[in-house]
């Protein structure tokens, strides 16, 4: 009597250990799948909202479902999980949601409407998808099509629709009022300042109209900082002009130019604005920038005996002629050996 006694405990122990380890094994599984889940297609783009509230279970629901089905299917759930075979997993996931899976109606309807409606808030979504199905209802692919195309579309798109007071502008679902300094919409909805900016009024002239603009904030060593001009660049605490010529910083922050350069201002008649860059010291743009004898060639005043320049840009003398004067004008002559 003893010797059953104990058999029949040790195989409830057995049973209740085995069960609790498989439960063990099949949370990870399910939960690789959930996560599988969350990265993939639609799901991926609302995953963190889905994590935050009831929606949460109902991937689980669909988890455990592929899981269930991974086993039934023949699959080694240890060999395709691994990382090298996670687009042959993907797929494997796909066919049996498509194949077995029901989905779950929250679910499914919240990422077709969240899809559809980008501007709207999800707890607007969700709510709403609750108040038309109180009930966690599971339907099959063709049921839920059926359900989704009688959803009244312009319900959602009233829902999801925000109206702003007077003055107030509509910008990703929010009233903004554009006529004041805002880093997340300066001046319009498109213009968001970086964190090292914020928003300022600007006019480019007295009598101009006033814009807004990102402007960056200068911070010097002791990390103080001071609101630059619209066209500065803070450079080592100092916001600075680098379309004007400064030789410490010639066209960018910490740009020195070498002794026999110095750094000029330039138009860009494509672009329509100024800049500032390193350039020969005897910079020109004609022959008149130039000196007695010299020529301008590649905006550098030259000798025009020079060799290289023998009386115009193009002429080259190769040795051992050099560059002379005749009364034909210059040209390269061979001289005679002394």
């Amino acid at each position: 009597m003893n010797i059953l006694v104990y058999v029949i405990a040790g195989l409830l122990i057995y049973g209740i250990t085995t069960l609790i380890i498989n439960s063990i094994s099949n949370y990870k599984y399910q939960k690789i799948i959930y996560d599988r889940l969350l990265s993939i297609g639609p799901i991926s783009q609302i995953g963190n909202f889905i994590n935050n509230t009831s929606l949460k279970n109902d991937l689980m629901f669909l988890s455990k479902c592929v899981l269930n089905n991974i086993k039934s299917s023949g699959y080694n759930i240890d060999e395709i999980i691994k990382p090298e075979k996670q687009k042959e997993f993907d797929i494997i996931i796909g066919e049996l949601i498509e194949k077995y899976c029901n989905h779950k109606l929250h679910l499914m309807l919240f990422i077709a409407l969240s899809r559809e409606n980008k501007q709207c808030s999800p707890d607007k979504i969700l709510n709403y998808i609750k108040t038309k199905f109180p009930n966690n209802i599971t339907v099959n692919k063709l049921e839920f099509q059926n359900i989704l195309s009688n959803i009244n579309i312009i319900e959602i798109e009233n829902l999801c629709k925000v109206s702003c007071n007077e003055g107030m502008t509509v910008c990703d679902n929010t009233c903004v009022d554009l006529t004041k300094p805002n880093d997340q919409y300066c001046g319009n909805c498109d213009t968001k300042c970086d964190d090292n900016q914020t928003c300022i009024p600007f006019k480019e002239t007295d009598d101009s109209e006033t814009i807004f603009k990102c402007v960056n904030k200068c911070y010097d060593e002791n990390n103080n900082f001071t609101l630059c001009k619209p066209n500065e660049t803070c450079c080592k605490g100092v916001c600075m002009d680098l379309t004007k010529p400064n030789d410490n910083n010639c066209g960018s922050c910490g740009t020195t130019c070498v002794p026999q350069n110095v750094c000029k201002q330039f138009y860009d008649s494509n672009n329509n604005n100024n800049y500032s860059t390193c350039a020969p010291r005897f910079y020109c743009e004609n022959d008149t920038n130039c000196g007695e004898d010299q020529i301008c060639c590649d905006q550098t005043c030259v000798n025009i005996y020079d060799e290289q320049h023998c009386g115009n840009c193009q002429t080259i003398c190769n040795a051992p002629d050099t560059c002379v004067s005749t009364p034909d004008g210059f040209k390269c002559i061979s001289q005679p050996m002394t």
